[in-house]
């Protein structure tokens, strides 16, 4: 995919502007390859060059780099020790190595371990190294888009959240009043606002699919797509309510466990688990029962996002399921 596209499909125009050209420091205790990388690089990139690998950790500490470049054999460290230390500060940075073969067994383990993304042989043509730089500053673009496509998933669901405890206030008021016949017309707004919200999640879940997503990132997006459905559903039960004045169960055999396992995951999207982490303690000889699970995991994520409500900053919130009347003081 072109670059400059790339950015602007999933970063837009005015991130796009400040990440291209790519900014590249190139480490070597050589000179004249320095030179020789400067010359190759500069027309299309900004270049930045330093002999010393410490120096080189000075400047990551005081501005951001797309990408560093170092040779593997210096006297102050290796390449791979020091591109450690540059994910360690900024993990975003694509980190390449330039190494003969000799020094192939400790490169490859760095890669397959995520410390180095390539490395180049030498000699090295300008074309490999032109070719090296090019796509590690795409795949640099692609972690962002990716970050920045989870970050406003996260932002939709909050909004998700909070339109789906409005819809329960009303329909709570409404039960209470006993006026069924105004459900349809009062939630119908809601209903709307609901699907719009859900269709931009599900969207965002979408354009993730061909990407390369870290697992917890995966993980995340699949929360809140699972979560957009459980919505639709419930706005569709809310929706067979007001026309029956029935509340269907959709009955089927299922344990606590898997409800509280899919209740936490939901649960942790809010920002408040960052400072107060909620764990489990599952009894895992809880045998299947029947139940409407959907219903019962949005009850326990309720139970949670309470339990957040009165727990302050490093509080402790556990989650447990146990058979008959044990009591664990949990």
């Amino acid at each position: 995919m072109d670059l400059m596209k790339l950015v602007h499909a999933h970063l837009g125009e005015d991130i796009a502007r400040k990440l291209v050209p790519g900014k590249v420091l190139a480490v070597d205790d050589d000179g004249g390859n320095l030179v020789i990388l400067d010359a190759l690089l500069s027309d299309s990139y900004t270049v930045t060059t330093t002999l010393s690998p410490k120096e080189a950790l000075k400047l990551v500490e005081t501005q951001e780099f797309d990408m560093v470049l170092s040779d593997q054999r210096m006297p102050e460290m290796t390449g791979v020790e020091l591109l450690k230390l540059v994910r360690e500060r900024h993990p975003y940075t694509v980190r390449v190595i330039v190494s003969a073969y000799s020094d192939a067994r400790a490169i490859l383990q760095a890669i397959n371990e995520g410390e180095v993304y390539r490395f180049i042989l030498k000699p090295w043509e300008p074309e490999d190294v032109l070719g090296v730089v090019r796509q590690g500053l795409e795949y640099r673009l692609s972690m962002l888009s990716i970050r920045r496509l989870g970050e406003e998933l996260h932002k939709r669901n909050v909004k998700l959240v909070d339109t789906l405890d409005e819809l329960r206030r009303t329909q709570q008021k409404l039960l209470e009043s006993a006026k069924l016949a105004t459900v349809g017309q009062l939630t119908g707004s809601i209903i709307r606002e609901l699907k719009n919200h859900v269709t931009g999640v599900k969207m965002l879940a979408d354009m993730t699919k061909d990407m390369e997503v870290p697992p917890a990132l995966a993980e995340y997006i699949r929360v809140g797509a699972d979560s957009a459905q459980s919505l639709f559903d419930l706005v569709g039960g809310l929706g067979s309510f007001a026309a029956s004045g029935e509340w269907r169960l959709r009955r089927s055999r299922s344990t606590l466990n898997l409800v509280a396992e899919e209740a936490l995951r939901v649960a942790r999207l809010d920002p408040r688990c960052a400072s107060v982490l909620p764990k489990l303690e599952l009894d895992p000889a809880l045998p299947l029962v029947p139940m409407d699970a959907e219903k019962m995991r949005q009850v326990v994520v309720n139970l949670l996002l309470n339990a957040l409500d009165a727990t302050p900053a490093g509080g402790r919130i556990v989650l447990s399921t146990y058979r008959g009347a044990q009591n664990k003081g949990g």
